[in-house]
């Protein structure tokens, strides 16, 4: 009987605390206000048509020093290369090179909760550098698309983000809907590293008018896919990668369609 009413009245045992919620995905002022950044890009387009044959092949390389700061209720950023060097080689125009004697200045951003940044200034650029990457907005790779919402493993969201650069001789558009998920969360080392898997399906179209004997007019489509690491408490991208292929045409005046194929790589790594 003893035993008995000692077990009937044991306490209850304490509650198991309640979980954490769920962190904020977004861009924020990060820990420390500063972050470097190194970057690499590389694209190959080939054409395969019965009358023309080529391919041309651009890349660069650079690092960057990003300062953040709140301003007037916007997270702006400041952005300085400290590091670049790039080419980009065409069969009808030949060779280009450029280095980081080709960027004077840096770029103030004003960046989105969301990821989206809104360009306020950039450095003067060269013709070298604009014809190697393709636009003076060459920093908004370092930038992904966050939900600006409560996130864990399993949440997704979907982004559309549309572009537009203008550089001499070329006039292109891209619009890019991201489909990302929280595939993973990593604890272990004390801090909650989130793994973010994004699948972009992406549409480009451009037009050339120099450097060609005739204007032409391209237009791409394809899936390129990014796992990104982002770390919850430092509030700030630490990798991605990203890769895949586009397929679209060519069109020549006098020539017709021509088969087109890009394949593209980027990484970013904080350093």
């Amino acid at each position: 009987m003893a035993a008995s009413w000692a077990c009937a009245s044991a306490p209850p045992p304490d509650p198991e605390p309640p979980a954490p919620p769920p962190p904020v995905l977004a861009h924020a002022l990060p820990l420390g206000g500063r972050v470097t950044y190194e970057f690499a890009d590389t694209v190959r387009v080939e054409t395969d048509g019965e009358r023309v044959r080529f391919a041309t092949e651009a890349g660069y390389r650079g690092l960057a020093r990003l300062r953040y700061r709140n301003e007037a209720g916007e997270l702006r950023v400041n952005a300085r290369l400290l590091e670049f060097e790039g080419h980009v080689s065409n069969p009808t125009t030949g060779s280009t090179r450029a280095s980081l004697a080709d960027v004077d200045g840096e770029w103030d951003l004003a960046l989105s909760r969301d990821g989206k940044p809104e360009t306020r200034s950039v450095p003067d650029l060269s013709d070298e550098v604009l014809a190697v990457v393709g636009t003076r907005d060459l920093l908004r790779l370092l930038f992904i698309p966050l939900p600006d919402a409560a996130a864990e493993v399993g949440s997704e969201w979907v982004d559309t983000v549309r572009t537009s650069d203008e550089t001499p001789g070329v006039s292109q558009s891209t619009t890019a809907v991201v489909r990302t998920r929280v595939a993973e969360a990593d604890d272990a080392s004390g801090r909650v590293v989130l793994t973010l898997e994004s699948v972009t399906e992406t549409t480009v179209r451009g037009t050339t008018s120099g450097g060609v004997d005739e204007p032409s007019t391209q237009s791409l489509r394809g899936t390129i896919r990014r796992s990104a690491l982002w770390d919850v408490g430092l509030q700030r991208l630490l990798h991605y990668r990203a890769s895949g292929r586009l397929t679209g045409t060519l069109r020549v005046e006098g020539l017709g369609e021509i088969p087109l194929t890009a394949d593209v790589v980027r990484e970013v790594r904080e350093r």
